[in-house]
């Protein structure tokens, strides 16, 4: 069995949040009563589109804070 790993693309936590959110979906959605039925698909609809919406204007606004700095320095050529 393979060790898991802190998770440490931002694309990745988004991804785990709508799986998530499918999920429950898929399990809780036919145990609703109808008129609570359309607001949740309409949630089901909508969050992983806010998500992504969300990353992506943080990722604009702050775009040095997710860019990695190189982990190998540059070594003198002599």
């Amino acid at each position: 069995m393979s060790k898991i790993t802190h998770v440490s693309n931002p694309l990745t936590i988004i991804a785990i949040f709508a799986a998530l959110a499918e999920v429950s979906g898929t399990v809780v959605l036919p145990l609703l009563q109808p008129e609570t039925q359309r607001a949740y698909v309409w949630f089901l609809i909508l969050f992983p589109t806010v998500l992504v919406v969300c990353f992506f204007v943080s990722f604009g606004v702050g775009q040095k804070t997710f860019t990695r700095l190189p982990t190998t320095k540059m070594s003198k050529i002599s």
